[in-house]
């Protein structure tokens, strides 16, 4: 038995699950109630499905009571400030590299171009 408590009404047919207690009847690491008991406070069920694991989402549980089913809801992940700021250090650092390269390009098309003249002003007889 699987015990969801700390019930919150939403609407008819969702409430927020506030915790799950996997071993709500353990002599050890259980609640300490009977399960008459559990079940004025909660929900005791046989089995939770997992939910799916989508990038930049959490699952949010809930129980429809009419139903009596589980399920989720997911919701966009916050991001940590610190996890911003290492994005945009990211993305600046890669644009002053790309800014570079260019930098890079253009200095060697100068030496080229600077070379390809003191070889004509060589051959023409003059000095640089």
């Amino acid at each position: 038995m699987i015990f969801l408590g700390n019930l919150t009404k939403i609407s008819d047919t969702k409430y927020s699950v506030g915790y799950t207690h996997y071993k709500p009847l353990d002599e050890i690491n259980g609640l300490k109630k009977s399960k008459e008991q559990l079940e004025q406070e909660g929900i005791l069920v046989d089995s939770i499905l997992e939910p799916q694991q989508i990038e930049g989402k959490q699952a949010v549980m809930y129980w429809n009571p009419v139903d009596k089913v589980i399920f989720y809801e997911y919701e966009d992940i916050q991001k940590s400030k610190e996890v911003t700021e290492k994005e945009t250090f990211t993305q600046t650092l890669a644009q002053l590299a790309i800014e570079n390269k260019k930098k890079d390009t253009m200095i060697k098309q100068l030496v080229q171009t600077v070379n390809d003249l003191t070889i004509k002003v060589n051959k023409l007889g003059g000095t640089v």
